[in-house]
């Protein structure tokens, strides 16, 4: 009997990490070393292995060890899904996306989907449930759903199609009796439905494989897998989706996974509550936060209880159209106060939105910080600095993990905004996560070293360049 090792040390998380990016385009944050640790030592059970150097040996060669690899990254996979997740986006499917693809394929008479990172089955079901609102348009139609992902027992689970009533928890009135039946505790989906989705076994991070029917797709969904993946992958599947869809196809991914730089060949398309990806054959601008004209600089060491640097407050006026208006309408938290916000929001001229998630914030008033700044998300989903704003603002209410997630949303909408890469290794040091809080501080120093010592940092409110460095090395050696 094989005598195993239940230490993972640094070394081996580093590079079976390695290992697993490598395979797969998978992150794993230091958190997560105890799920390394459970995949390696089956994966060392299983082949009958002594050591972690023999199973690094053997995942590494990519013939004998890629299925135990695979099952390995399956095993770090998180299958968390339920139906009709983001009930926004599917509003958004049936109220224009779909009709618009009904129109534009009417002459070929084919809908082509994809249900990317598909886990238990619940999204590519729900695709295929929106659809029977369309059935008759549809009638003689060749359509074709399919769900992928790389772990096969989530997608056993999918093929059989029984769930437990925690997947319904926001599905709409009367899915669950029309489309479903009951199975003691459990419910199984309809034969009519279950025969509309076609299911396979699929790893982002590879190539597509020639076998599957991924080419003139009308859309396709991967929501809540890329937030898993490493930037470099992010924008790698980013463009396989791109020359996997039709001209004009559509792309959805989770809210969270909004992003400008990764995703720029496409174009965004807002709807109430709600942003898709819009297959586009040129480039879309990116944001830069240094082109704004209503561009607002404060002080980092202090971001959110800092001064604004306005040389001359406005006096009192009915209309909001600078940050000191906003500051003296929120004085009094008067409902008078928010109906001049959404006012001035309606002209679309100032960031009123963000400019009041500031004020609050400067305030500590965090809970309405928050509304504000999500209300500004909802409006500008690629703006840098308000994706910082709302990681600073979770970190200050506590919520470390969601804090992580909307600064790493402000690099991606601009890889160069220094400030998110600072506060991203602040929220990793508070997390625990010392390695990646370094890695994250030294890509600010790297992002820095060629820039004057006394050029601004954006959003910094005199910050300067050689200031700023000098604290992040300070932190760095401490």
């Amino acid at each position: 009997m094989a005598i195993i090792s239940h230490t993972l040390r640094a070394d081996d998380f580093t590079r079976f990490c390695g290992l697993v990016h490598d395979a797969s385009g998978m992150d794993l944050p230091e958190i997560r070393i105890a799920d390394l640790q459970r995949v390696v030592e089956t994966g060392k059970l299983e082949a009958g292995l002594r050591s972690n150097d023999e199973l690094h040996r053997y995942w590494s060669d990519p013939v004998q060890g890629r299925e135990s690899l695979k099952r390995a990254i399956a095993g770090l996979t998180v299958g968390e899904t339920y139906f009709f997740r983001d009930s926004a986006q599917f509003d958004a499917l049936r109220s224009t996306v779909i009709p618009e693809l009904i129109e534009r394929r009417s002459l070929t008479r084919t809908l082509r989907i994809w249900s990317a990172g598909c886990s238990t089955g619940e999204e590519p079901y729900s695709l295929a449930i929106a659809l029977e609102d369309f059935s008759a348009r549809l009638a003689g139609w060749k359509v074709t759903i399919l769900g992928t992902d790389v772990n096969p027992t989530s997608l056993e689970t999918a093929r059989k199609g029984v769930y437990g009533p925690w997947s319904f928890r926001q599905a709409p009135d009367g899915v669950k009796e029309r489309f479903f039946t009951p199975a003691g505790a459990r419910y199984t989906i309809n034969p009519t439905i279950r025969s509309k989705v076609t299911f396979a076994e699929l790893n982002l991070g590879e190539e597509f494989p020639a076998n599957l029917p991924l080419r003139d797709l009308d859309l396709i969904l991967c929501r809540n897998v890329l937030i898993y993946l490493s930037r470099g992958a992010i924008e790698r599947v980013a463009r396989r989706f791109h020359q996997a869809l039709t001209p004009s196809g559509w792309l959805v991914v989770a809210p969270s996974e909004l992003s400008q730089a990764s995703f720029d060949m496409f174009e965004p398309v807002n709807f109430p509550a709600a942003v898709l990806y819009r297959k586009t054959t040129t480039p879309v601008p990116k944001f830069d936060a240094q082109d704004s004209q209503s561009e607002i600089h404060w002080l980092e060491s202090s971001p959110l209880t800092s001064t604004p640097n306005i040389a001359s407050p406005a006096p009192p006026s009915k209309k909001l159209g600078s940050l000191a208006d906003v500051r003296e309408a929120l004085a009094g938290r008067s409902e008078e106060a928010n109906r001049l916000i959404e006012e001035a929001a309606k002209s679309g001229v100032i960031p009123v939105y963000f400019w009041a998630a500031r004020v609050l914030a400067d305030q500590t008033d965090w809970a309405g910080a928050q509304v504000w700044i999500e209300r500004d998300l909802a409006c500008e989903p690629y703006s840098a600095r308000s994706h910082y704003l709302h990681g600073l603002i979770l970190g200050e209410r506590g919520q470390i993990d969601a804090a992580v997630g909307a600064v790493r949303r402000s690099i991606f909408a601009d890889p160069n905004f220094v400030l998110g890469h600072t506060a991203l290794a602040d929220l990793l040091d508070r997390a625990g996560e010392p390695r990646r809080a370094r890695a994250a501080r030294q890509t600010a120093i790297d992002l820095l070293a060629a820039r004057p010592e006394h050029d601004l940092i954006a959003e910094g409110d005199g910050l300067t360049v050689g200031r700023l460095q000098t604290l992040l090395r300070g932190r760095t050696t401490s």
